[in-house]
């Protein structure tokens, strides 16, 4: 409270009584975040870090305005992952679709909801590749993945390999005649270096039985042995 004694020209004293209410500084507290890499400003000044801030502000009424900050920053991710593939194989990674091996790098939101980037590298599994020759019998089959092959050509098969990539089967086939058969129809044994020998021959022989008859139909000769 003030006195105030005011002299007039008129010789009157005058006396005021004022009231005078000195208003403390307002308090305010405040928690703020923001992500790493960001700045906060308050009353011209820039915070980045992690702590407890104290600035002085003029309020409205021309008085000390306290603000109390605690600021907290979030962290962003870097994330990293290795995806292996086939080599032949496309793979699809938030709606891209990637063949090629390497390093891709897509942005995304953490749990804070900070900008993030996950980095992943690709990496293909190798094709196997085989070449098979293949020698057949006439009137024998080939079976490779439910097919049937038993004719001469080259044929590529692709099939499932141990790293459950695509392997390929590349198989020449040829055939061959194994039921052939030679058997002489007249040999004389006299010892004079001509025909002298009654000889069987062929290929995939697995059993043998042989008669041996003159021209009058006498049985000569018998044998079920192979090396006779």
């Amino acid at each position: 409270m003030f006195i105030v004694n005011v002299n007039s020209t008129k010789d009157c004293d005058t006396t005021k009584i004022f009231h005078i209410q000195v208003s403390p500084p307002r308090l305010t507290a405040q928690n703020i975040t923001i992500c790493e890499g960001e700045s906060y400003f308050i009353n011209n000044k820039r915070y980045s870090q992690t702590g407890f801030y104290l600035d002085t502000l003029i309020s409205a009424k021309g008085c000390d305005s306290i603000v109390q900050t605690f600021l907290k920053i979030n962290p962003k991710d870097t994330n990293s992952q290795i995806i292996i593939k086939c080599e032949n194989k496309q793979i699809t990674i938030n709606g891209i679709q990637i063949e090629d091996s390497g390093e891709y790098s897509f942005p995304f939101k953490n749990r804070y909801g900070c900008d993030s980037t996950l980095k992943i590298e690709v990496r293909n599994k190798p094709l196997s590749s085989f070449f098979v020759d293949t020698l057949l019998c006439i009137g024998q089959n080939l079976i490779i993945k439910n097919r049937i092959y038993n004719e001469e050509g080259n044929y590529i098969d692709t099939l499932i390999g141990q790293n459950q990539c695509d392997s390929f089967v590349s198989t020449i086939i040829k055939l061959k005649d194994c039921n052939h058969i030679f058997v002489p129809n007249v040999f004389s044994p006299n010892g004079d270096g001509l025909n002298d020998k009654f000889e069987i021959f062929g290929e995939g022989i697995e059993s043998l039985y042989v008669e041996i008859y003159s021209r009058w139909g006498e049985l000569l000769f018998k044998s079920d042995q192979l090396n006779v």
